[in-house]
């Protein structure tokens, strides 16, 4: 099993909470700790990606291979589009595979690429990253794109980490995920 190397390429622009709906939802009228907030938006949606191991805006990813295996499972669901495949022959010259040669499935819940029908992988050199997938991944571009259930836990998170400030609370063990936020991101974790 090849080790996954995955490398964010384009950032999503906007986050699936806004620091409207989060100081709604923090019950916070003024606009002086709007950076904490943020910060605090950024770090739940952090951890409620890595919880679930999906993407939730928006972004691109290039997976890096030794080879090609069977199929590719590309991570970070959901898969909106591959925009290429590359990889190295067997003399050392990049090169971009043609759609013709693939098949993306981006109707499973991990999406993944397959050899076309009547087609197989090219071979390739012998050499760590010998091949690269640039795919497209998430929900969406903006709030709304991202289910709603994901989006309140996140403000579950983002009221926690408001809350409680501190790095270490004396009787409480270590970080977890507010119960209801883990139960709402549990359906959509991907194991």
């Amino acid at each position: 099993m090849q080790e996954l190397r995955l490398e964010l390429t384009n950032k999503p622009d906007d986050m699936p909470v806004s620091i409207d709906r989060a100081r709604q939802h923090l019950r916070v009228d003024e606009t002086s700790e709007d950076q904490l907030i943020a910060d605090m938006i950024d770090a739940a949606t952090r951890v409620a990606q890595n919880f679930t191991r999906r993407q939730f805006i928006t972004a691109t990813y290039k997976l890096y291979l030794d080879y090609f295996p069977t199929e590719i499972e590309l991570p970070r669901p959901p898969l909106q589009s591959v925009e290429s495949i590359q990889y190295y022959d067997t003399d050392g010259t990049l090169q971009t595979l043609d759609s013709s040669v693939y098949t993306v499935d981006n109707k499973s819940t991990v999406g993944k690429v397959v050899e076309a029908y009547g087609q197989s992988w090219p071979s390739t050199r012998d050499m760590v990253n010998a091949v690269v997938v640039e795919f497209v991944a998430g929900y969406g571009d903006k709030e709304e794109d991202v289910p709603g259930h994901i989006r309140q836990a996140i403000r579950l998170i983002v009221g926690h980490m408001f809350e409680h400030r501190e790095d270490v609370l004396v009787g409480v063990q270590g970080y977890k995920l507010p119960a209801g936020a883990e139960t709402l991101l549990w359906f959509d974790r991907i194991l």
